[in-house]
């Protein structure tokens, strides 16, 4: 190596031993990571004090100076950990707070892999894949960095606890929403695309904060974001993230509704259909959002109706029309999926399959986290739409039976068998996808299983190397390099198939079962709930579920919910905060 003499180099790039490129004021490297560019100019001198109160305490005078010298040493040693709660004040030491060192490691994990690794523009929800190009522009102070701090530093101390005081993730916390509030009340930093990412990061943060450590859940900043993307005035001169934000709200909403069978407003659906819909990004994942509502609809007219019994289902021409149309528009969504996007069964004598829990010894891959997810919001909602299709079907053939109607609809009935084909394999499929988000998984996770590459999760490296579908994969948007793919896919598999696998045992509890298909679905249902006690004890929200129902049993009444329905309702209690991004 060429000695090019003393560096010139920023007195952060110096600290933290990387390349500087010497712009000024500040440099791009510093700029690039979030942190504040320290200058050129000569570093302040930093004045560090040690603990030296044992050399003096008094000693007994018969001890020999080995002795003293092995307990002064012993003192020394011990004097950050072991303090006499009755010491004066100015004795006390001030507890570590996460070293800059440590904070630039935990921001550039969070980006690297909860907004980067598996993410690009065809199946993005609209929020993480900015964080990181609009934060390289801002100022290390800014609103979003703060945020990111924060968020970075909740996630490193899940993963980490040993590195982080108990108060440091809730100081930055307070500080990012001091800064957040102080971005708000200036006009020129409310209408920018950074501020509304900073609530995003936020509401992020706060659902990590709901599911991990036990605290209800708020909608807050979501809210907020809504809010500022909408305001009057709001700056239009550059909407480069504008759609996809408005995206991301929207996934957000008709995923809330889907799940909790809540209908949308008169108010929200025109301004979804008006303005939201028409800016949208044309990717997959925008469009099987927007079928979505349709989806949304139709739950809560079918839900209306079928509270005023079978003859009113039965009655509802329009409701079975939608059906087919709905039904349509999620079989026409498979002509917009990319290639690489159809999920792959690894073939069974791949080694991988001995070291994970599969799906009666089979396993299907996908490109990336994110994009099981998009097909499993698909399958959800056919599932939905043949539960729909299923009831309409035996309440016509109720109403056929005592004679009110002549004749049961041909176009509804003749899809029966169909139906009772597609149930069972739409479920196999989402059983199927299950291996690939858990893995190996067998205990909550912790950094030295990332650090160290404990895990093993299946993708598409465990395919041949000459394999064609290896090979669009390699040359694919979604590429990811093996450590990369094990890392995301461990931080975000447990908590997504949980939430899946919960969406799939409601839908389970209402499924009419066709009876050729009654001992098959049994059997995935009971594959299904084993997994999900799997997925609470790998997020540590087993506890918390078991809380729940203890206290929901001390304050029940006679004729509440069932003791399945009670779980079901802890865990979808649970999950409130999620939404898979």
């Amino acid at each position: 190596m060429v000695n090019r003499g003393v560096s010139h180099g920023c007195n952060t790039c110096k600290k933290r031993r990387v390349k500087c490129d010497e712009s000024k004021p500040t440099c791009n490297e510093c700029i690039r990571v979030g942190r504040q560019c320290a200058g050129y100019g000569k570093p302040q001198v930093r004045v560090r004090f040690r603990d030296l109160t044992s050399q003096y305490l008094k000693t007994p005078s018969d001890q020999t100076t080995t002795a003293k010298n092995n307990n002064h040493e012993k003192q020394r040693k011990h004097s950050c950990v072991q303090r006499s709660p009755r010491r004066p004040l100015h004795l006390l030491a001030i507890p570590e707070s996460l070293l800059p060192k440590q904070l630039d490691i935990a921001v550039a994990f969070y980006l690297r892999y909860i907004t980067d690794v598996g993410r690009n523009l065809q199946s993005t929800r609209g929020f993480l894949e900015f964080v990181r190009p609009v934060l390289a522009s801002e100022s290390h102070g800014s609103a979003l960095s703060t945020a990111v701090n924060a968020a970075a530093t909740e996630l490193w101390a899940l993963l980490r606890p040993s590195d982080v005081t108990g108060s440091q993730p809730i100081q930055l916390h307070q500080k990012a929403l001091v800064r957040l509030k102080q971005a708000i009340s200036t006009p020129e930093e409310r209408r920018s695309d950074a501020v509304v990412l900073a609530t995003l990061v936020l509401q992020h943060l706060d659902g990590l904060i709901a599911v991990f450590n036990r605290q209800e859940p708020r909608s807050t900043h979501r809210e907020g974001a809504l809010a500022l993307l909408t305001q009057k005035g709001r700056d239009t001169k550059s909407p480069k993230y504008y759609p996809h934000l408005l995206g991301n709200l929207l996934h957000s909403k008709i995923s809330f509704c889907v799940r909790n069978k809540i209908p949308l407003a008169v108010g929200e659906l025109m301004w979804l259909q008006t303005e939201v819909i028409p800016t949208l990004p044309d990717n997959p994942s925008s469009q099987l959002d927007v079928i979505g509502i349709s989806v949304s609809r139709l739950q809560n007219t079918f839900c209306q109706l079928e509270s005023q019994g079978s003859m009113a289902v039965a009655a509802s021409g329009a409701l079975i029309a939608t059906i087919q149309n709905v039904d349509a528009q999620l079989r026409g969504w498979l002509h917009h999926v990319p290639d690489v996007w159809r999920p792959r069964r690894i073939p069974g004598e791949t080694p991988v399959l001995l070291s994970i829990f599969t799906y009666h010894d089979s396993c299907d891959i996908y490109p990336s986290v994110q994009v099981a997810n998009i097909w499993n919001t698909w399958r959800t909602y056919r599932l939905i739409v043949e539960s729909i299709r299923t009831k309409i079907t035996r309440a016509l053939r109720v109403v056929f039976e005592e004679g009110d109607f002549a004749m049961p609809t041909d176009e509804l009935l003749s899809d029966e068998g169909e139906t009772h084909r597609e149930t069972p394999n739409l479920i196999e499929s989402i059983c199927r996808s299950i291996p690939f988000y858990l893995g190996s998984f067998t205990r909550p996770l912790t950094y030295s299983d990332i650090h160290v590459p404990l895990l093993v999760f299946p993708s598409y490296h465990d395919l041949r190397p000459d394999d064609p579908a290896f090979t669009i994969y390699k040359n694919s948007d979604d590429y990811a390099s093996k450590e990369d793919h094990c890392r995301h896919t461990a931080l975000h598999g447990p908590l997504h198939a949980l939430t899946i696998l919960s969406s799939l045992m409601d839908l389970l509890s209402e499924q009419p079962c066709p009876k050729t298909a009654h001992s098959l679905i049994n059997r995935q249902k009971q594959w299904v709930k084993e997994q999900l006690n799997r997925c609470l004890y790998l997020t540590r929200l087993d506890l918390r579920i078991a809380e729940r129902i203890k206290t929901s049993n001390h304050l029940a009444s006679p004729g509440q919910a069932s003791a399945p329905e009670e779980f079901a309702q802890a865990v979808r209690r649970a999950l409130t905060p999620v939404t898979i991004l």
